[in-house]
């Protein structure tokens, strides 16, 4: 019955969207699929959700090292035999399986991805973050503030410290937002919350209402 919870569906059908949920976890959540439609309709909204990231995925070429290691893996001969083999789909099928795995291995950095969504839980904000020193937003439209009134990004650790990040961007497109000094405490470690306060600038703490609050997905 946990599995009729709201916040338990909406975390593994995130996880399930992005490709994070492995194994066994992966496969029973497909049997459940069958089983609970909420489940397949929280799986579409992350789906839609994440389409606008797809524009963000751009062609990556792998090194030198990378074919090495293909090789490896193939043995000494690999090359000689892809030539002969090219037009079988067995072979094509493991070429591009080690590909991925390799490229995953080697060039890949961990990312962290936060979707800020409204009240109908649809995404205002993407949020990046592929090292600890800035974050990558993508607006991807409108809150249309009223005047004098922003929305800030917020960090909230357990121990209750609260830090301002900046004010996100009303207007739709794409920003780097440089993180402040923060004592030594990972960013990724805490919940991540937006308020709407009084502009231009962010207070200390949040005076006004926090219409989110999310955590990180590790990528």
């Amino acid at each position: 019955m946990r599995y009729r919870q709201p916040e338990l569906q909406e975390r593994l059908a995130s996880e399930y969207v992005l490709g994070t949920l492995h194994g066994r976890a992966r496969q029973r959540f497909e049997h459940l699929l069958a089983e609970i439609p909420e489940l397949a309709d929280r799986v579409a909204a992350w789906q839609a959700r994440l389409e606008p990231l797809d524009e963000e995925l751009a062609p990556v070429t792998p090194p030198a090292e990378v074919w090495g290691g293909i090789e490896a893996h193939l043995g000494a001969a690999a090359p000689r035999r892809w030539r002969r083999l090219t037009l079988l789909a067995t072979a094509a099928t493991v070429v591009v399986a080690l590909v991925s795995i390799l490229l995953y291995r080697q060039l890949l950095q961990p990312q962290h991805l936060l979707v800020v969504t409204d009240e109908h839980a649809q995404p205002i904000w993407v949020v990046q973050a592929s090292n600890e020193k800035r974050l990558k937003i993508k607006t991807l439209k409108s809150m249309a503030m009223p005047e004098n009134k922003v929305c800030v990004l917020w960090f909230e650790w357990p121990d209750g410290h609260v830090q301002p990040v900046g004010v996100l961007s009303d207007d739709p497109g794409e920003r780097v937002m440089s993180l402040p000094s923060m004592d030594r405490r990972d960013p990724m470690r805490a919940t991540v919350a937006v308020s709407i306060e009084q502009g231009p600038r962010p207070p200390p703490q949040p005076r006004g209402e926090i219409v989110f609050r999310g955590r990180w997905i590790e990528l």
